[in-house]
């Protein structure tokens, strides 16, 4: 069994915890929303590398994260099927996504692009 990680590690990491704050946050710029669940351990041993890609590209790239069990009519209308899944935006649309768990360097690989 994973042991639980603490949401500590997403601490730098706005959530968002309302449609409308998911609106108005991938609304303009380049944003990057993590879609996780606490009872997911693949999600539990990923916030440790999304809190440190959100890190890496804060200069550039704002990101949140969302609970999905608290948020489900979000993750239904970004078609969400699977969790852990990471969505890129630039000015409301998704322009990149990854779904289950991937290492660091392909979630700043995604970014990259977005980052120069």
């Amino acid at each position: 069994m994973i042991p639980k990680m603490p949401i500590k590690d997403l601490v730098e990491i706005k959530k968002i915890s309302t449609r409308e704050e998911f609106t108005e946050f991938i609304r303009e710029g380049v944003r990057l929303v993590y879609f996780r669940a606490d009872w997911c351990p693949p999600c539990r041993s990923l916030d440790p590398t999304i809190g440190k890609v959100a890190s890496q590209v804060r200069d550039s790239i704002k990101a949140a994260w969302i609970e999905v069990g608290d948020l489900q009519s979000v993750a239904s209308q970004e078609k969400i099927q699977s969790i852990p899944y990471v969505i890129l935006y630039k000015d409301g649309k998704r322009v990149d996504w990854l779904d289950g768990r991937k290492n660091e360097d392909q979630y700043l690989l995604m970014t990259y692009p977005y980052t120069q």
